[in-house]
């Protein structure tokens, strides 16, 4: 008896667009090697994206799990057609091709967006005091959006009354993702907040 190696979708790398059922967009950048898949993923006009886990490829059959903030793990299952990935829920993926001198967007934004912006406060006692000056905060977006607040950076003080008042209001602040081809990565941005009196 001769045993045959189990048949495997073409390599699957690459993005991977278009529409789930509920009309958002999904954006699936995919990694191959072997029966593993790993990579990440963007759906539902940016409220959802993570990393994929458990990635394999069985056949022409593909399943990943995701982590999402609303359901807790989610599993994904599309079956490999050509240039397409069918999913159960009758979402289907077109590969991506670059076409020659254009950059990809996926409709998703690349750089960050801020999308919750908080003004800061002045403190009781500068208003007083009729303080003025800029701060100017380095700080870091994560990859769900969120400021870290173990890396804000006071670049540029007034006071520390103000400084505060200007964490404080970055701290409230929430972006879209920032990302390259549905890969999340964490971005470092400098902050100024000007406080005067007219």
């Amino acid at each position: 008896m001769i045993l045959l190696p189990p048949m495997m979708a073409a390599d699957l790398s690459g993005t991977w667009l278009g529409s789930g059922v509920n009309g958002g967009p999904m954006c699936l950048a995919l990694y191959q090697a072997g029966q593993d898949i790993s990579g990440n993923v963007a759906y539902e006009n940016d409220r959802k994206y993570g990393e994929l886990s458990r990635g394999t490829v069985d056949g022409e059959q593909v399943s990943f799990e995701v982590a999402d903030v609303d359901h807790g793990r989610m599993r994904f299952r599309f079956r490999a057609e050509g240039e397409k990935l069918i999913a159960e829920d009758g979402t289907v993926l077109t590969r991506w091709v670059p076409k020659r001198n254009r950059q990809f967007d996926a409709g998703l934004p690349m750089a960050p967006t801020m999308i919750r912006h908080v003004d800061p406060n002045y403190s009781e006692e500068d208003r007083k005091d009729k303080v003025r000056g800029t701060v100017k905060l380095g700080i870091l977006i994560l990859t769900n959006g969120d400021v870290d607040r173990q890396s804000i950076k006071v670049l540029s003080s007034v006071s520390k009354g103000l400084d505060e008042a200007a964490i404080t209001a970055v701290l409230q602040w929430k972006f879209t993702p920032p990302r390259e081809d549905c890969n999340f990565y964490e971005k470092r941005l400098t902050v100024e907040f000007t406080f005067a009196w007219l």
